[in-house]
C-alpha cells in the first residue's frame, strides 16, 4: 500500500477543526509530531509500510507497572478499534513507556478515517495518563 502520510495527516487534522495555519511543513521520512499544551505529542511513523501511532506516556519507571498493572492490563484488554491487532501495545523504549498502536489499512483510506484513528489514539492515552498518575 502506497501512503501519501503528510497529505492523510493535514486533511485529517484539517477535518478535525485544527487550524492549517498550524500546521508546519511535516516529511514523510521523519517521524511526524503532533506536540500538545499538556499530553505527551502524538507520533506518526512509517516502518516498512505500516503506519504506527505511538506516544512516550512518562518515564520508565519498575514501581508504575508494579503499582498499576491490573488496570493497566484491563485497558490493554479493552481493545482499540483502529489497530490492526485490536489492541495498543504498552512498551519500554530508551527510558520511556510507550504506547502504541499500528493503523488497519482501512483507517489509511481516507482522512476521516484517519482522523477517527487520532482521536481514538488520543482519547486511549489520555485513559492511560489518568491510570499512572
Amino acid at each position: 500500500m502506497n501512503i501519501d502520510i503528510v497529505s492523510l495527516v493535514r486533511l485529517a487534522l484539517v477535518e478535525s477543526g485544527c487550524d492549517e495555519s498550524l500546521l508546519g511543513d511535516f516529511d514523510a521520512h521523519s517521524t511526524i509530531s503532533l506536540d500538545f499544551e499538556n499530553s505527551p505529542s502524538l507520533l506518526i511513523s512509517m516502518v516498512d509500510d505500516n503506519v504506527w501511532i505511538w506516544s512516550k506516556i512518562c518515564e520508565a519507571h519498575e514501581t508504575i507497572l508494579r503499582n498499576n498493572a491490573s488496570a493497566i492490563l484491563e485497558k490493554i484488554m479493552g481493545g482499540c478499534q483502529f489497530s490492526i491487532t485490536e489492541q495498543l501495545q504498552l512498551t519500554e523504549n530508551e527510558g520511556y513507556l510507550e504506547l502504541r498502536g499500528m493503523v488497519h489499512p482501512g483507517y489509511l483510506e481516507s482522512s476521516q478515517r484517519f482522523a477517527d484513528a487520532l482521536d481514538e489514539f488520543f482519547s486511549h492515552q489520555e485513559d492511560f495518563l489518568r491510570l499512572i498518575r
